[in-house]
């Protein structure tokens, strides 16, 4: 398999556009279709289908981007073996969260991250609708309840309350709220 069609390919399921995808690799969408077209050619499958939100895995796309992720993590770390101890880790995290934890708690947290290593860049995302990891819309996700996808690994941060509250007044003019 042709690595430059392999990382094109990652680049298009972790961004699920095109446009996106092309951007990021800084080449236009013509080339990044070709690529696509060839790998697809190669393999003798369908990888990606086009949908009203952009670019879709099939069932053999995702299970060539478990492969094709695999093989990137082995290449960056074969890397590791000529890095100097001590180095500091680079590269863009995206964080999905909630508005409040990432305003919070994460936020006032990232300055000593940086400090630690400033090759760091964080990107922190929206979960929206229909949001998930396996798509590569995040690196990793704040969220509440366990994920549904079961390949994804999770640890719980702690738990936390849900009250009722109503105002003095509001209790006065319309009783007190009862929860039923």
């Amino acid at each position: 398999m042709n690595w430059e069609d392999a990382r094109y390919f990652l680049t298009v399921a972790r961004a699920g556009q095109l446009g996106k995808a092309a951007e990021q690799l800084g080449i236009s969408v013509m080339t990044l279709s070709r690529h696509l077209n060839q790998l697809q050619r190669r393999v003798g499958a369908t990888l990606l289908t086009r949908h009203s939100k952009g670019m879709q895995l099939t069932d053999e796309g995702s299970r060539l981007v478990d492969y094709l992720e695999r093989a990137e993590a082995e290449i960056e770390a074969s890397g590791s073996i000529f890095e100097r101890k001590g180095m500091s880790v680079s590269g863009t995290v995206r964080v999905a969260a909630p508005e409040g934890f990432a305003l919070k708690v994460l936020t006032p947290q990232l300055g000593r991250l940086f400090d630690r290593h400033p090759d760091v860049v964080v990107e922190i995302v929206p979960q929206t609708p229909g949001f998930s990891l396996s798509r590569r819309e995040a690196d990793i996700a704040v969220m509440v309840g366990r994920p549904e996808e079961s390949r994804l690994q999770f640890e719980s941060l702690g738990t936390y309350g849900l009250g009722l509250y109503a105002s003095d007044e509001y209790c006065q003019r319309y009783g007190v709220p009862r929860l039923d």
